[in-house]
Order: C-alpha cells, then sequence, then structure tokens
C-alpha cells in the first residue's frame, strides 16, 4: 500500500515565516520592496497569482503580510521598513543582521542541546526545504546581496555533528546494545566496541555516549567524536539504567576532568583573547581543565602563535606533533 505524501497544515505559518525570515536575511543590507516579497515567498505569491487570475485586489494578501510581520516581530525579529518616497510599494524590508544573534549569556542543558543536535541534523538533511530553497532561488534572481549573509544563521549551530548520534539515540530508546569501531586518544588502531547504550549527554563541547560495556562488563564513557565506524545494532535488549548508575558513569569522568589541568599564556586582544573569553581581564595567564588531551591539543593548533603552552609538557608535544603531521600531509 503506498504511503500518501505528507501534507503541510493550511493553518501552519511556521513555514511561511521562515521563508520570509530567510528571504529577508538574504537580502541583506539591501532588503526586498514588497512586490520582490511576495514573489519570493510561496504562501503570497501563491496568493496573488490566484487574486490575479480571479481579478480580485490584494488586500487579503495584505493582511496577511501585516499579520506575519507582526508575529516576526512579536517573536524578536528586527524586522525594518526603509521607505523610499511617498510610495510605500517603494519601500524595502529587511532584518537588522547585527541584531539577529544569540542572546549574551544564553546557555542550554545537556537535554536542550541532544534537542537542538537533533533539530539540526533534520534541519541540515532538508537543506532547508524544497519550497524555501526555491524563495532563495527567486531572491537571488534580484541581484547580487551582501556576500556576509548566511542563509543558515539561524539554524541551530552546536560545534558536534556526529554521525553516530542518530543511531545512539534510537538505540537508547529501543533498548538494544550496539556495537562500534572505536578509537582510543593517541592510538591509530580501532577496536571493537559491543555495549549497552545508557545515554548521550554533553560536557566540555563534546557530546559522550554513557554506556555499559558488554566484553569489559565496566561502566564507560565513549566520545562520539571518536567512533570510526557505523553502528552496528544488535537484537539483544538489555534494562535500562538507574539513576544512581547514570550518576556514577558521570562522577567518573568528572574526576577524570578535574585531574587534568592546562595552562597558557593568551596574547591580548588576539582571537584566542577572544576565545577564552578573557576580554576585561589584565591576566595572560589561563588556567583550565580539560576532559581530552589530544582534543584540546587539536583545538589549540588552530590559534597558533597567539598562545604559549606553559603545561603540561604533554600538551606542547601532542601538538608539536600535530603540527609536524600536517606539514607532512602537505609537503
Amino acid at each position: 500500500m503506498p504511503v500518501a505524501e505528507f501534507e503541510r497544515d493550511p493553518e501552519d505559518k511556521s513555514e511561511r515565516l521562515l521563508s520570509l525570515t530567510l528571504a529577508l536575511l538574504q537580502s541583506g543590507q539591501r532588503g526586498l520592496k514588497k512586490d520582490e516579497v511576495y514573489g519570493a515567498v510561496r504562501d503570497y505569491r501563491n496568493a496573488r497569482d490566484a487574486a490575479e487570475a480571479a481579478g480580485k485586489s490584494l488586500d487579503a494578501l495584505e493582511k496577511l503580510f501585516d499579520r506575519d510581520k507582526a508575529i516576526l516581530k512579536e517573536s524578536g525579529v528586527p524586522l525594518i521598513l526603509e521607505a523610499e518616497g511617498g510610495d510605500n510599494t517603494e519601500s524595502r524590508y529587511r532584518i537588522a543582521n547585527d541584531r539577529f544573534a544569540w542572546p549574551k549569556g544564553l546557555t542550554f542543558s545537556a537535554r536542550q542541546l541532544q534537542l537542538l543536535e537533533l533539530a539540526n541534523q533534520v534541519w541540515s538533511r532538508a537543506a532547508l526545504g524544497t519550497s524555501t530553497n526555491r524563495s532563495m532561488s527567486r531572491v537571488r534572481a534580484l541581484g547580487p546581496a551582501d556576500g556576509v549573509v548566511d542563509l543558515t544563521s539561524i539554524a541551530p549551530k552546536l560545534r558536534t555533528h556526529q554521525p553516530s548520534f542518530l543511531p545512539l539515540t534510537a538505540a537508547i530508546e529501543s533498548k538494544n546494545q550496539v556495537s562500534f569501531g572505536y578509537r582510543k586518544p593517541g592510538q591509530t588502531e580501532t577496536e571493537t566496541r559491543r555495549v549497552e547504550p545508557w545515554q548521550i549527554y554533553q560536557d566540555f563541547n563534546q557530546w559522550i555516549l554513557i554506556c555499559f560495556d558488554v566484553d569489559r562488563q565496566e561502566i564507560r564513557n565513549f566520545l562520539l567524536k571518536r567512533i570510526t565506524t557505523k553502528i552496528a545494532v544488535a537484537d539483544e535488549k538489555f534494562l535500562a539504567p538507574t539513576a544512581d548508575q547514570l550518576e556514577d558513569a558521570k562522577a567518573l569522568l568528572d574526576n577524570h576532568i578535574k585531574g587534568q589541568v592546562a595552562t597558557i599564556r593568551v596574547t591580548e586582544g588576539t582571537p584566542a583573547w577572544v576565545h577564552f573569553d578573557l576580554s576585561g581581564s589584565n591576566q595572560t595567564e589561563h588556567s583550565f581543565h580539560y576532559m581530552d588531551l589530544h582534543l584540546l591539543a587539536e583545538e589549540l593548533r588552530e590559534l597558533g602563535s597567539d598562545i604559549e603552552i606553559l603545561e603540561p609538557q604533554e600538551l606542547q608535544e601532542a601538538i608539536r606533533l600535530g603540527l609536524e603531521k600536517v606539514a607532512s600531509d602537505h609537503a
């Protein structure tokens, strides 16, 4: 029996509001005239074409656009109307991109980040949706837009986007054992791990799998970034972990992190100064805890001469070896 194609609820305004927001963002400082907005957003375009075919006025479309503008403003989108002359058809609408950003100090819980990661993957795979892409094509056809505008700038952006995230999440829900290849820090060989996946959470900007290692009969924490193969889901089921078991697993990682301290010297006024949020501080030396020495080395390598590693010595060595490998690979 064929599966019916998904049909959008005609009362659902979300797709139209998203298309309108993206169209205005893409237009940058140039903005869009009202008729250009109508041509870029599918619902507006359909309503306009239907009215013109029937010989009717565009009053209903005008009211719809006015309601959508009000919704965007109420939602915090800084919509700006810039009048040109006495005819409002020549006025342009745009979004103040410099004010369209995450509020300072905004943080998310681990659960919220997990949901955002799921949404981010769905958004990315959908490539902003077919109708939205069509809208963007029409906007681009109107003329050059500001090059600094990123079409996906309002999509959730997380530092990790691991292919193992979704299959592991599904296995956690269904309580199925899984296996995968895993490469430990500093090693080149991959080991096969067979585990009962309990929970995924984020710490130190890394997604971590809490699980029970079936072969080693131990509770373990694995970085999703170090999983090197597809997740193989087995038929074997497992019992859901208790709250105490999950807390014990997190405590193991917390104790490990507490024993890992790095100290660096940061050059004031550089990107590294901003990276470590040292603005307003008179200190150039910065100490912090870290989870994985090799991942930290990868992060610090990108900051180059803006920083100097004071300790530990192993971190200096990891950065040096990484730089040598990059030079060798591109020789």
